[in-house]
């Protein structure tokens, strides 16, 4: 099978960091189930940027515990893995973007993350999914989980963001220690299809 895992929020804790290191540089949260900084803050986009431009430390942020070890569990059993980020400027074709793209790369290799390919594109993930034939997705933003389920199961890491999307093809799990057991369910209990 081929296997889409997502960065953002499912490798890392974005959920975390935001409200964190947002709370220290914003004051109030105005919703803390928002997805983004100007969901969360109710800030304009150029505060978000600032925000972002100052703490650049969290692209260096450790992966979630047993990320790495969820990922080769899925290679080590004939699966191809795929990262499919929709992480800041990575898709754009500047000289911005090859950097963001090299740290990505970088970071991967730092948490020792292993991939066949990494893809690079915008918020929407479904096109891509459908191109590379994608038959399970890791995956925590809810406008693609709810998109993405409609066509394959997602194994969708919790965050206040996503708690209330509840249908089917969406496995919700709260750290990888839950993942190993989730994507044997989903091997078992769905055959591989394309989807159209």
């Amino acid at each position: 099978m081929n296997i889409g895992i997502d960065i953002d929020g499912f490798l890392t804790d974005i959920a975390t960091f935001q409200l964190i290191e947002g709370k220290r540089y914003f004051r109030n949260i105005v919703n803390p189930n928002g997805y983004s900084i100007r969901d969360i803050y109710n800030c304009s986009k150029k505060d978000e940027i600032k925000f972002w431009t100052k703490n650049i430390k969290y692209y260096f942020e450790n992966a979630r515990p047993l990320a790495k070890e969820f990922i080769n569990y899925l290679h080590d059993n004939d699966n191809k893995i795929y990262i499919i980020t929709s992480r800041a400027f990575t898709s754009d074709n500047t000289m911005l973007g090859a950097f963001m793209r090299h740290n990505v790369k970088r970071w991967l290799n730092k948490n020792n993350i292993y991939f066949d390919e990494i893809l690079f594109c915008g918020e929407d993930k479904l096109d891509v999914i459908k191109k590379y034939n994608i038959s399970i997705m890791g995956e925590d933003k809810p406008k693609n989980v709810i998109d993405i389920s409609n066509h394959i199961p997602v194994i969708c890491m919790s965050a206040p963001y996503n708690n209330d999307i509840k249908k089917a093809n969406v496995y919700k799990i709260s750290s990888f220690d839950e993942a190993f057991d989730t994507y044997n369910t989903i091997k078992n209990t769905h055959s591989k299809k394309k989807i159209a």
